[in-house]
């Protein structure tokens, strides 16, 4: 899988190039990049995965997406990430907070 690595590295050069320092292009230029190269059912979306919570994608993605400190904020762009489906790169566009699962974490904390 390096070489699947090597491209999804540069993918992600060319995406923060051509953002540049406008962070309200990320977007849009990652869902045409995501177009153009994805091989995932999401490609006609522009990779859009729509929103999910940890345990409901691969393990990998858990890892990265909902560590226990730190969780990366909307406006991330995270990868290569590898999986048993191949290599990616992932924009965080939107992140909610459960408050049923908070305040049952909270409740578990004695």
């Amino acid at each position: 899988m390096p070489s699947f690595r090597c491209r999804v590295i540069a993918l992600m050069g060319e995406i923060g190039q051509r953002t540049g320092s406008d962070a309200t292009r990320l977007g849009p230029i990652f869902a045409e990049v995501a177009r153009r190269e994805s091989t995932c059912n999401s490609k006609a979306q522009g990779g859009d995965l729509g929103m999910f919570g940890p345990g409901k994608m691969v393990p990998e993605f858990d890892a990265a997406l909902f560590p226990e400190v730190d969780p990366p904020p909307a406006g991330s762009m995270l990868g290569p990430i590898v999986t048993e489906f191949g290599c990616h790169a992932i924009l965080v566009t939107k992140r909610e907070v459960n408050r049923d699962q908070i305040e049952e974490k909270l409740a578990r904390n004695d």
